[in-house]
């Protein structure tokens, strides 16, 4: 379980800071053969090694007697409490109408992919 929160831990603090970078604005500078500014390749390689951190302890946690469904639906909570309270603290410090739509939605998954249906 610790493996989990870990990997949840990785995987908001590492999205957000992959949201500070800019991907496709590499990818242009490199096809354009422009000179990509250093701040967004920083936080876009950093945001990248946090998330593959994240999917190697998702990956160790798989050893433990936790079952799918509970480890899953934990690691995406987390994922998503950590994820808000780092754009929270360190971003804007507001929450708008997307940002609650794509909470409901993902909660609305974690329900629907945790519960159990018998036939």
């Amino acid at each position: 379980m610790f493996s989990i929160l870990l990997a949840s831990l990785f995987a908001g603090v590492g999205s957000y800071i992959l949201r500070k970078g800019d991907l496709f604005k590499i990818l242009s500078s490199i096809i354009y053969l422009n000179q990509p500014d250093k701040k967004i390749i920083f936080f876009s390689i950093i945001g990248i090694i946090l998330n593959l951190i994240a999917i190697a302890l998702w990956q160790y946690s798989a050893r433990s007697n936790i079952s799918f469904n509970v480890a899953f639906s934990s690691y995406l909570s987390l994922s998503l409490v950590i994820g808000s309270l780092t754009a929270f603290i360190f971003g804007e410090g507001k929450f708008d109408f997307n940002f609650f739509l794509g909470t409901a939605l993902i909660i609305s998954g974690i329900i629907v992919s945790t519960r159990t249906y018998y036939s």
